[in-house]
């Protein structure tokens, strides 16, 4: 429900929270957070009420990518130096369960509407690219991008994702499956607008946009613009300072 204020949901000034994550019911919000020294993943009630909730613990850096039905996805860094995707069951025993666990960097997993499928990033070609994989254990692997692709979105269901052609001032493309179902080979690629999104180039790798449900908005942060007939910025120059504090 929109409501045109703002929440303010963590309130620790000394802990490092970041990667914010919905709840399929939108209930609660997972993200990531240093605490003591060491990375988390917690979840808080959006109402407010309660403690925060620590699902799962790492020595490494992770962070929340996508949280399903059943399933929290997040992005691990256990070595420092690589990434993989790893997910833990919301119910019950969560031990976490490895889902890509390669010598590439596997990152920004996003699990479709129907829980079917992962979209994720790897560099196992050398640049950034996408593919999608069985998320229930089936086979079958898909590159999406002909090119560099990052920050994957599903998009009306199961048949599109959106994703930026750059980490950074990248155009934002659609990806529709025209094949049959289930399958990916079949893909049409649609070059939407260039949303002037710059990234702060920081680990750990995150989403820097959403997508409404229809499809139709985006929430991109932006940097603010200068004010309009605003004057140029300008350099003042000082001429022979040192000798103005010598005497």
């Amino acid at each position: 429900m929109s409501t045109g204020t703002t929440r303010r949901l963590t309130f620790d000034a000394s802990q490092e929270n970041s990667s914010p994550v919905w709840s399929p019911d939108s209930t609660r919000v997972a993200f990531a957070s240093k605490r003591n020294g060491k990375w988390g993943i917690y979840a808080k009630l959006f109402s407010g009420e309660a403690s925060d909730e620590l699902l799962v613990e790492s020595a490494g850096i992770i962070v929340p990518s996508s949280w399903s039905r059943d399933w929290l996805v997040y992005t691990s860094s256990e070595s420092k130096t690589q990434y993989d995707l790893w997910k833990i069951p919301i119910a019950g025993d969560r031990r976490p369960i490895s889902v890509l666990n390669s010598p590439s960097n596997e990152s920004l997993g996003q699990v479709s509407p129907d829980g079917k499928w992962l979209a994720f990033r790897s560099d196992e070609m050398g640049a950034n690219q996408l593919f999608v994989v069985s998320f229930t254990g089936g086979s079958g692997k898909w590159q999406l991008t002909p090119e560099q692709g990052s920050f994957p979105r599903w998009n009306r269901g199961d048949r599109e994702v959106v994703f930026s052609t750059s980490t950074s001032n990248g155009f934002f493309t659609a990806a529709t499956f025209t094949g049959a179902p289930g399958t990916f080979d079949a893909v049409s690629l649609a070059r939407l607008f260039n949303p002037g999104y710059l990234n702060v180039l920081h680990p750990p790798p995150f989403h820097p946009f959403a997508v409404s449900p229809d499809g139709q908005r985006f929430l991109i942060p932006l940097p603010p613009e200068a004010p309009r007939n605003s004057p140029p910025a300008s350099i003042a120059v000082v001429m022979n300072w040192a000798s103005e504090t010598q005497s």
